[in-house]
């Protein structure tokens, strides 16, 4: 799961990188190629090979010439081409640590109102990834590979001092129907609500293909927040995502109630039962 590429605005004198949704067209001549960058608003420029991979893009330059090495006449469209071509799906859904659901699990904990605990978490999770290499277990892509999420909230997570409730993580709220935002808000006002109050892990794809995970706060008042980077944002912000992978509510507490959350009397999930199920007031 690949964070948001960036790459340089033309006509612009900051050499700040912003983010843009995909690349997904190419024009010019060999060695003189400029290609189509769709920015996250939908407006969209014509930049050169040589920026693109300057900041970054090798793999979506190259996923956009391997769609016209194949398809010369682009009578098959670039999305359908990037949503059955395996080595496109690789190369923009993948990365090597799967960084952005270690991320968003920190941000849950944060939402959870669990601050100092959140905070050990990025070197749990960097102590994490040496140690399954040393094991030789592949911990990438883990929004397709779920089991590799679990293991890590298993046996990553409760260095932190704190523990998942893996029966309730790994239950799958979403069940196909719908994408998007609306999607989501659709849940959150169901009767009765399949989206109760309290901290979910949501994975989605952009219109290209690139999969994310991040961290959602559905309150009492059924307002959606997502945290990302330190940050609370509305949903409604994050117009990038269509397709939904899955939503799984994330509960956390304490190592030493484990045998009370592994017994008979731990919660069912979805329950807002438990020391750490109801997050903080954002």
């Amino acid at each position: 799961m690949k964070p948001p590429k960036r790459t340089r605005r033309p006509r612009e004198e900051t050499t700040e990188l912003v983010e843009f949704e995909r690349i997904d067209d190419r024009r010019g001549e060999p060695g003189q190629y400029e290609y189509h960058v769709v920015w996250s608003r939908d407006s969209s420029d014509w930049l050169t090979h040589d920026q693109l991979i300057e900041d970054g893009n090798v793999e979506a330059v190259e996923t956009v010439d391997r769609y016209l090495s194949k398809h010369p006449d682009r009578q098959v469209s670039f999305q359908q081409f990037v949503s059955e071509d395996a080595h496109a799906l690789y190369a923009l859904g993948a990365n090597d640590d799967n960084s952005c659901v270690a991320h968003a699990i920190q941000m849950a904990f944060e939402l959870l109102g669990l601050h100092e605990p959140s905070r050990k978490l990025p070197s749990i999770w960097t102590k994490y990834r040496e140690d399954a290499e040393k094991c030789g277990i592949d911990y990438s892509n883990g929004m397709a590979k779920a089991t590799q999420l679990f293991r890590y909230c298993r046996v990553g997570v409760p260095d932190s001092g704190y523990s998942i409730h893996l029966k309730t993580l790994k239950q799958n709220l979403f069940d196909g129907d719908g994408a998007g935002y609306v999607a989501i808000a659709k849940r959150a006002i169901s009767t009765p609500p399949i989206l109760t109050p309290g901290v979910y892990l949501v994975g989605a794809n952009q219109r290209n293909m690139r999969g994310h995970c991040f961290a959602l706060l559905v309150t009492t008042d059924t307002r959606l927040i997502v945290r990302e980077n330190g940050h609370n944002s509305g949903l409604r912000e994050h117009l990038w995502f269509r397709t939904i992978q899955f939503i799984r509510r994330f509960v956390a507490f304490p190592n030493d109630m484990v045998g009370h959350y592994t017994g008979k009397s731990r919660p069912h999930p979805g329950s807002n039962s438990g020391p750490q199920a109801f997050p903080v007031k954002p």
